[in-house]
C-alpha cells in the first residue's frame, strides 16, 4: 500500500473489531476502505464510523455462525447463495466510500483497484465483471458494484460462478439503489 507503519498499525487495530489478530472478510473490506482512504491524503478517523463497523460485524456473525463456502449454513459447497437485501445494504456503503471520477460509476480501474483486493485470479474477475456490467458500458453503477462485490465474496469462499446473473442479485442490488 505504501503506507507507513503506523497507519497500517492503526487501520489494522480500527478493522479487527473482533478483536481476534486475524481479520474476517468483512474487516479486510473495512481495512481496504481505510487503507483507501488514508492513501487519497485523508485522515483516519478515532474511531470506526458506524457504517463500516456494521460492516465488519456483519461478516463476522455470518462466520461465527458456521457460514460455508457460500456463507449461509447448511447451503451446498460450491451453490451461490442469495443476496440478501441487508448484504447488499453493506456492499452499497462501501460503494460509497470510495474516491471516484464519476460519481454514477466506477471506472474499469477503480473496480479493479477493489476487486482485486478479494485476490481472485483474472479468470474469475473477468467472469465477475462480464456478470455485474449489466448494461455493458465498461463501468459499474452502485448496483453492479454491488452485484460485483457479491459474487466476489461468494467465489472467493468457494461458490461457482454462474453464467448468468441470478435475478435475486439484480433485485437486492436495483432495490438499495432506489
Amino acid at each position: 500500500s505504501g503506507l507507513p507503519i503506523a497507519d497500517l498499525r492503526a487501520i489494522w487495530e480500527l478493522a479487527d473489531v473482533s478483536e481476534t489478530g486475524s481479520l474476517s472478510l468483512g474487516e479486510f473490506v473495512v481495512a481496504m476502505a481505510l487503507v483507501l482512504r488514508r492513501r487519497q491524503g485523508l485522515g483516519l478517523p478515532s474511531s470506526l464510523p458506524r457504517q463500516l463497523e456494521h460492516i465488519a460485524r456483519q461478516e463476522n456473525r455470518g462466520n461465527a455462525a458456521g457460514g460455508d463456502a457460500g456463507g449461509v449454513a447448511g447451503s451446498a459447497p460450491g451453490a451461490l447463495t442469495p443476496l440478501e437485501a441487508e448484504e447488499a445494504q453493506r456492499y452499497r456503503a462501501y460503494y460509497l466510500t470510495l474516491k471516484h471520477v464519476d460519481p454514477e460509476h466506477l471506472s474499469p480501474d477503480e473496480a479493479r483497484q477493489v476487486l482485486e483486493k478479494s485476490e481472485l485470479p483474472p479468470v474469475d474477475l473477468s467472469k465477475i465483471w462480464r456478470l455485474s456490467d449489466a448494461d455493458g458500458d465498461g463501468r459499474l453503477s452502485i448496483a453492479e458494484f454491488v452485484c460485483a462485490m457479491a459474487l466476489a465474496v461468494r467465489r472467493k469462499r468457494g461458490a461457482t460462478l454462474p453464467t448468468a446473473l441470478p435475478s435475486d442479485f439484480a433485485a437486492a442490488a436495483a432495490a438499495v439503489v432506489a
